[in-house]
């Protein structure tokens, strides 16, 4: 019935907070396959790159790898060397 498939997913929804709160559940900004921008080393270009793939540490850091030949990331750098947009990254750009 409506009222028990209701009930189900409010205790799922229950779990899926109970596990955020003690940290074990985190929400990332992107998935695999997905498009995000990186500044270069000088921070002159925005490069637009793929994520490949996505790994948890054994530290808690979460690791991003890309292609383009800009190697990993870090979410800690998010914002920082890397962008979900590229209207963000050019807003870091120096000319």
């Amino acid at each position: 019935t409506t009222a028990t498939s209701w009930l189900i997913f409010l205790e799922e929804l229950k779990e899926y907070r109970k596990a955020e709160e003690q940290g074990l559940l985190r929400r990332l900004p992107c998935k695999e396959g997905d498009t995000v921008w990186c500044l270069t080393s000088a921070n002159t270009k925005a490069v637009e790159c793929t994520v490949l793939w996505i790994e948890l540490h054994r530290n808690g850091s979460v690791v991003f790898s890309l292609d383009g030949g800009l190697g990993d990331v870090v979410l800690a750098h998010l914002g920082k060397t890397w962008f979900i947009s590229k209207e963000d990254a050019e807003e870091h750009l120096v000319s």
